[in-house]
């Protein structure tokens, strides 16, 4: 088997792979919207529960007062699941 046949059959096995791959990845057609609801105005009410729930240590990554490199200003980042499987979610 030359090198030009493996590339062309490599191509067959591939190409509908990828067609499949980017179709299904595509977004959804537009969906009509109802006209009677887009002047309504949607607003969201958010409540700080943190000290409630106990989170309550201040977290700093890097200095406190300066930041020296560029993952120092992006924070530390967050894990929130069921870790201990109670039914309410863990933040970690």
């Amino acid at each position: 088997m030359t090198l030009h046949s493996s590339f062309v059959r490599l191509a067959c096995l591939l190409g509908p792979c990828a067609w499949l791959f980017l179709h299904a990845a595509a977004p959804p057609s537009a969906v009509p919207v109802d006209s009677r609801n887009t002047n309504a105005k949607l607003i969201a009410h958010f409540t700080d529960t943190a000290e409630k729930a106990g989170l309550t240590t201040p977290v700093i990554f890097g200095g406190e007062n300066t930041k020296e490199y560029i993952i120092e200003t992006t924070g530390t980042g967050v894990a929130i699941f069921d870790y201990d499987n109670d039914g309410w979610p863990d933040i970690f």
